[in-house]
């Protein structure tokens, strides 16, 4: 009867790992994410002010400038600095599937706040960055599918592979409402 409870229980962990390596697969309402900027926590509606990563989800990682940003998104994460006990048992599962596809920007040229994502955002407004970006870059090969609605609806627009889109254009500027990486 032991071994049972056990098996049960080492089934119960599994599964646990499992759900937590699948949740960052689709990021939408952000309720268990937690930002900061450097170091000290701040509410996920500022995201959209600075200059963010989230290669340690479910911790939304921002900087003062982009450099900063981006030497911690490959530094921070290779080092295993992902938050609590879990994530850091889980960190390199995580690594592995966790790509940046585009960093996108305030406004156009490539200018203002940035974010810097490996994962599908069905609604920018949990993080501070619905109906604001005007520019974007996809990375590593990557196609991102942007919408003018929440949940992957509404009116879509997509580039070609690897873009640099220094103004996504004024039917489109302000208008993106979700983003996933889509070939």
């Amino acid at each position: 009867m032991v071994a049972r409870s056990r098996s049960w229980a080492v089934y119960g962990l599994l599964l646990a790992a499992l759900s937590l390596l699948l949740a960052p697969l689709a990021i939408g309402s952000q309720a268990s994410s937690a930002a900061t900027r450097n170091g000290a926590q701040i509410p996920l509606s500022e995201v959209s002010r600075h200059h963010c990563h989230d290669g340690a989800y479910p911790e939304i990682r921002c900087f003062d400038d982009e450099e900063s940003r981006d030497t911690d998104a490959v530094t921070g994460v290779e080092q295993g600095k992902a938050v609590g006990t879990v994530e850091k048992f889980l960190a390199p599962v995580a690594r592995a599937s966790s790509s940046y596809y585009v960093v996108w920007y305030e406004h156009s040229n490539y200018g203002g706040a940035s974010y810097m994502t490996a994962f599908s955002h069905s609604d920018l407004t949990a993080i501070g960055w619905n109906d604001v970006i005007s520019s974007f870059k996809s990375i590593n090969g990557q196609r991102p599918k942007w919408y003018d609605g929440a949940g992957y609806s509404g009116d879509t627009w997509q580039w070609a592979a690897g873009a640099w889109v220094s103004y996504v254009g004024n039917n489109a500027n302000d208008r993106f409402s979700s983003v996933r990486n889509l070939p």
